[in-house]
């Protein structure tokens, strides 16, 4: 009579554990990684849950978004629809998964899709609308909306600022030796190109007096007047080198020269 009890106790007890791995392989079915974002809507046989794994994300990140549908016993899912287009996202991926039955709790539909942003800003999970039928009945069942905020990927610290690159890296400061060297240099320079310069126009100068014709008449023209020839030829000669010069190079002796030929030739005693 003992032994029916404990016939009994090992009933219940593979009884309750045949309810835990039933309940566990429940929950590995319906149970999604943990979601930042999430929407439940029931209405008539149908059960809508809408998650998403991020309530904030980046330019350059993706956001995951599942769409599980869980119809009661007897009703039928007509249709899913979710349009992300429509709210500024690209579409990476969008997938589904057979329906499961989930025993006399109904069937279990999963769509999953990967999203991405274009730009940072406000974006919406938009809202999914589930139609179904289960007899003479039919009707539509909505989700709820989810937002999200994208934030560019540059206003992070440990990113690389585009103003970064286009600045230019100050230059070196200069050592003060190196400063009073190159001053040095260009004051010496600045004074042998000074000297260069006066050289050279003393140097045009002094070739210039040798070469004026004015010297050599002058100089010619006192050797006439104090010279034992003729007058007339010492004249005639004279005439011909004033010819030659110019007027304003040596007024006041070729003055004077005339006046003393003039005076050679009118001397008393001359014919």
């Amino acid at each position: 009579m003992r032994s029916v009890p404990s016939s009994i106790r090992v009933l219940l007890v593979l009884g309750a554990l045949a309810c835990v791995f039933a309940g566990c392989a429940r929950r590995g079915e319906t149970d999604a990684p943990d979601a930042a974002l999430a929407s439940v809507t029931r209405s008539g046989p149908v059960s809508l849950r809408v998650e998403s794994d991020r309530d904030t994300a980046r330019t350059v990140d993706r956001v995951g978004v599942r769409v599980e549908v869980t119809l009661d016993d007897g009703a039928t899912l007509d249709g899913l629809t979710i349009d992300p287009e429509s709210e500024g996202w690209t579409v990476v991926a969008d997938r589904s998964v057979p329906p499961r039955a989930l025993g006399d709790a109904g069937v279990l539909h999963v769509r999953t899709l990967t999203l991405e942003p274009f730009l940072e800003g406000s974006y919406t999970i938009p809202c999914v609308t589930v139609s179904w039928s289960r007899g003479d009945r039919s009707g539509v069942t909505v989700s709820e909306a989810l937002a999200i905020t994208v934030n560019s990927v540059l206003d992070e610290d440990d990113t690389l600022e585009i103003g970064q690159l286009r600045d230019a890296p100050p230059a070196a400061p200069e050592s003060p030796d190196s400063s009073l060297l190159l001053w040095l240099v260009a004051i010496l320079g600045a004074g042998v190109l000074a000297l260069l310069g006066l050289a050279i126009g003393l140097a045009l100068w002094l070739g210039r007096g040798r070469r004026d014709p004015a010297r050599a008449i002058l100089a010619r023209l006192e050797s006439v007047a104090t010279g034992s020839g003729e007058p007339g030829v010492a004249c005639a000669e004279a005439a011909a080198a004033l010819r030659t010069l110019d007027p304003a190079s040596a007024a006041p002796r070729t003055r004077d020269l005339i006046d003393r030929l003039d005076d050679a030739r009118f001397e008393p005693g001359e014919s």
